[in-house]
């Protein structure tokens, strides 16, 4: 923390405030999370996961940091290399994954490797 935040606190206390939090703002309100954008990510990312993250905020009309906080934050998504994959997999997703690896992991079992 710089000395002059510092110093800034030091006053606002002295003069009676008692919580950290800052003072209401005027001014407008950030309305690049509201349910049609987030409608048109999930679309968006569904339909084409190897899009570039900044294409798909352009197409929207969002920043690409409203963008990235909504992958993350509302979507519960994270990006794996170039592609946007899920966090969380469901029941019938993990058993599909197990299933696949112990196949994989019989295959290469099969195969004498020199």
């Amino acid at each position: 923390m710089k000395m002059s935040q510092v110093h800034d606190l030091y006053k606002r206390f002295h003069d009676g405030r008692e919580s950290f939090d800052d003072d209401p703002r005027s001014g407008r309100l950030s309305c690049s999370t509201n349910e049609a954008h987030v409608k048109r990510v999930r679309e968006t990312v569904r339909s084409d996961r190897r899009k570039y993250m900044d294409q798909i905020a352009s197409e929207v009309g969002i920043s690409l940091g409203s963008f990235q906080r909504m992958l993350h934050d509302v979507l519960n998504m994270r990006r794996v290399c170039q592609n946007l994959v899920s966090r969380l997999l469901t029941l019938e997703q993990k058993q599909t994954q197990t299933s696949i690896s112990g196949d994989l992991i019989d295959m290469a079992d099969r195969q004498q490797i020199p």
